[in-house]
């Protein structure tokens, strides 16, 4: 076979006495596309040797991504750049999954070392839980601590990181705890700042994440409001910290104080698709809500039924409780005295508790990681 007829395999089935149709252009041109394809072949797989296994999964996923974008000029070179990113796409998978064990089980060995009960809450996503915190592991970036679903801190996803930010978080949630009865009267006096600085309201209620900043000029003190202006200014409370204080009075049935009774309303389902207007607070199985709204009313006024113009108080006994005039779940007693609302925060997946025991008890149990060895 010559040359040519391997270049063009149509000159043989024409024969030898036949004028080829070969034009040297057009296999100049031709070699000029197998060159660049071989280049950009060539550039989609350097990342492997420059990158090496750092970040793997995400290296191979790339290359993977770079050879389905190459788009070959010939059937069999495009079938095998679609093998190659396919075999390279299974193998992130599998690694994946073997840095998400490992991840798992140094977090369980971790947790155990640091006394920490270890949950597991979800798969998809990966979410466990470390004392009374959750962590959430997301596939790439930083693992996040919550308490419930206020973001507490982000760590490195690396085991023993993570234990130390959850040990750490802990230790200055005991810290700056208070106790049930002192946190009743300081919420009560931030409420009335909040009413004072926003006017009158017919039914007195004020945004609860709007009491984050008149809590912690109240926590620090007239005497020190000039200095602290004047030196660095005053930081709101974090929203966990509140969060957490309010689980505890609900915990403790610590709801009246001083002739006045805590009301909490529950969040609707407009209001929580912002969730940086309401406020995530748990509850005794381990779940909890989105809370709106808060406010005091006299313990009197409570005890004879009454309530505000617009809102019908309903009790969780009462079949087909009303719903207010905005459309908001009706707010009851709930089992451990605070206010719940018939409707789950968040999907029954991710809520989902998978080799853990029993969700209230487990609860309880690591929320009381934060209580200091005087508390009752």
């Amino acid at each position: 076979m010559s040359v040519k007829s391997a270049i063009d395999p149509s000159v043989e089935e024409r024969g030898a006495g036949e004028p080829s149709a070969l034009d040297p252009v057009e296999v100049q041109e031709s070699l000029r596309r197998d060159v660049r394809e071989s280049e950009r072949l060539l550039d989609a797989l350097r990342p492997l040797g420059s990158r090496g296994l750092d970040n793997a999964p995400v290296c191979l996923r790339e290359v993977a991504g770079r050879l389905r974008r190459l788009r070959p000029g010939d059937d069999a070179r495009a079938d095998l750049a679609e093998r190659l990113a396919h075999t390279l796409a299974g193998h992130a998978d599998a690694l994946e999954d073997a840095a998400r064990t490992h991840l798992l089980d140094g977090l369980r060995a971790a947790a155990a070392e640091a006394g920490l009960p270890y949950r597991r809450l979800s798969d998809d996503p990966l979410e466990v839980g470390l004392g009374p915190l959750e962590v959430s592991l997301p596939p790439r970036g930083e693992a996040t601590l919550r308490l419930g679903r206020e973001e507490v801190v982000t760590a490195d996803q690396d085991p023993d990181a993570i234990v130390r930010g959850v040990v750490r978080e802990i230790a200055a949630m005991k810290e700056n705890l208070i106790p049930s009865a002192e946190f009743f009267d300081l919420l009560s006096r931030a409420w009335r700042m909040a009413v004072a600085a926003r006017g009158p309201s017919p039914d007195g209620r004020v945004d609860l994440v709007d009491l984050l900043l008149p809590l912690a000029l109240l926590e620090l003190g007239p005497d020190q409001w000039r200095r602290a202006r004047a030196e660095r200014g005053v930081t709101p409370w974090p929203r966990y910290r509140l969060a957490y204080q309010l689980y505890r009075l609900r915990r403790e049935r610590h709801l009246v104080g001083r002739g006045q009774r805590l009301e909490l309303a529950a969040a609707t389902l407009a209001t929580t698709r912002d969730t940086r207007n309401v406020l995530h607070v748990l509850d005794g199985d381990g779940r909890g809500q989105y809370y709106g709204a808060v406010r005091f009313v006299p313990e009197a006024a409570t005890e004879r039924g009454a309530g505000s113009p617009s809102t019908t108080t309903a009790s969780c006994d009462t079949p087909g409780a009303p719903h207010d005039a905005a459309g908001d779940a009706p707010t009851c007693p709930g089992a451990e005295g605070g206010t719940t609302s018939r409707q789950p925060d968040r999907p029954a997946q991710q809520a989902s508790v998978a080799d853990a025991s029993d969700a209230g008890d487990g609860l309880h149990a690591a929320l009381d990681l934060f209580r200091t060895p005087e508390d009752p």
